[in-house]
């Protein structure tokens, strides 16, 4: 009876996740899917602290990566997979006990389809937690593209497409999803699939540094960034405070102005928040949502800076 459902191998990467991997593991070790099914496999890049001798005291299957970026720590793991169907999630998240179940019975029966979910909220989460990720009727809102904290692909489909992209530092998984489309294939992210993200940033400097890795990579692939509405949005609010500052000292009017048209756009990101919320109660503390999304755009545009004077050199 078992061996009538797939072979299914979970995907961690993990650098120095000693606070959260215990967790993580106890939430995968404990699926309701047949033990004798499913294998776990650690990738282990670079940690210093107690992260890899967690995961054996486990009893999980422990590889290292010392090499790279994320993408490339991933595409380790599923390397070195025996399932027909791999699932990738972060380390500092835990998965719901059917999660197995459910991604290996669809990706098993509909071929070409390929699971995502989102990220739910922590317990007793911190201000800048809640504000970031909006919880609707149903639950935290869904992104539009797989993370990396719950992916769900068939192996062979996996491997067809290149796997992640270990090119880049960050985003590997929203280049994922673009070229899983681009080739036909189906990318669906489901509420059932979504995970609970312990390792969310706490203070708006962590908030922000975070922001600052993710945005690295908009020069280095400017070619596809300048079709991203991100990018476009978080390259004007950088254009419009750098005129800003630099008309101050000629004329404080237009600096003025210049700049109050730059905090109109972090206004555009908490609305469009909120509506994909489904839900309009957070209308009550939308200043505290704009603040979030301030320094979301502050650390994009540092990113931004960052990876020009990365490009220049």
């Amino acid at each position: 009876m078992n061996n009538d459902v797939p072979y299914v191998t979970v995907v961690i990467p993990a650098h120095n996740e000693e606070d959260y991997i215990e967790r993580c593991l106890t939430s995968i070790l404990a699926q309701d899917y047949p033990d004798s099914r499913y294998e776990t496999i650690v990738v282990n890049n670079n940690s210093t602290d107690a992260t890899p001798k967690i995961a054996r005291q486990l009893g999980v299957q422990v590889i290292d990566e010392p090499q790279g970026p994320v993408g490339r720590v991933r595409n380790a793991g599923a390397k070195a997979a025996r399932g027909e169907v791999l699932l990738f999630i972060d380390s500092d998240c835990i998965a719901p006990s059917d999660w197995i179940t459910y991604a290996a019975g669809k990706i098993s029966s509909e071929p070409g389809l390929v699971l995502g979910g989102g990220c739910e909220l922590p317990q007793n989460p911190k201000p800048i937690e809640k504000y970031w990720l909006l919880n609707g009727t149903e639950g935290a809102t869904l992104p539009r593209d797989l993370i990396g904290a719950s992916i769900a692909i068939a192996t062979s489909d996996f491997f067809e497409v290149g796997g992640f992209d270990e090119s880049v530092t960050s985003g590997e998984d929203s280049k994922l999803s673009a070229t899983l489309r681009k080739q036909g294939f189906l990318v669906s992210i489901e509420r059932e699939m979504s995970v609970i993200h312990l390792g969310n940033a706490t203070s708006y400097r962590d908030f922000i540094q975070r922001q600052i890795w993710h945005s690295e990579n908009y020069i280095k692939d400017l070619q596809k960034s300048i079709f991203d509405p991100t990018f476009i949005l978080t390259a004007t609010f950088l254009t419009l405070l750098l005129l800003a500052s630099i008309s101050l000292p000629f004329s404080p009017r237009i600096a003025f102005l210049t700049a109050l048209i730059a905090a109109i756009i972090p206004l555009i990101f908490s609305t469009k928040r909120i509506r994909r919320a489904n839900t309009w109660h957070h209308l009550k503390n939308l200043p505290q949502i704009y603040l979030v999304d301030f320094s979301y755009l502050l650390g994009r545009s540092a990113g931004i800076l960052k990876g020009i004077k990365r490009r220049s050199k």
